[in-house]
């Protein structure tokens, strides 16, 4: 299935070195978005390609690192102020990843204050999407 990223990342955990592989979980099962995020929230620290598994640890002040394949995972890092963890999957190696991974450890109280600081506007301008669905399905909007 394409959308199916478990053998991916499967290969990339074991591509880490040894001493990383033990500490990384891939989740291999179908999850409903609530135990997911619920799983998420156990974590130290996120590493994730996908966009909502982003939003799910950072609205739990979790620290994380995402692999880009679209602008999607960027750009909300970015909105975040946490395009420096963000790697281009066309950029990944074992070795960018294990450096990146790193940063984020050495900067981990930096990272969740970054959040910290962020996730209220955020929160703000996503009410203020949902207000503007709602008054357009109400027909209110012009």
């Amino acid at each position: 299935e394409p959308n199916d990223d478990r053998r991916a990342a499967q290969l990339v955990i074991e591509r880490l070195p040894a001493k990383l592989q033990e500490r990384c979980h891939s989740l291999q099962k179908e999850y409903f978005p609530q135990e997911i995020k619920g799983l998420l929230g156990r974590c130290k620290r996120v590493v994730a390609m996908r966009f909502h598994p982003l939003i799910y640890a950072t609205t739990q002040k979790i620290p994380v690192m995402g692999i880009a394949y679209g602008l999607k995972t960027y750009d909300y890092l970015e909105a975040l102020e946490l395009q420096d963890y963000a790697i281009a999957v066309d950029d990944v190696s074992s070795q960018g990843l294990v450096a990146l991974y790193q940063k984020l450890v050495n900067e981990d109280l930096k990272v969740k204050s970054t959040i910290s600081r962020w996730l209220p506007r955020l929160y703000k301008g996503a009410r203020r999407n949902v207000q503007a669905v709602a008054e357009i399905l109400a027909g209110k909007a012009g």
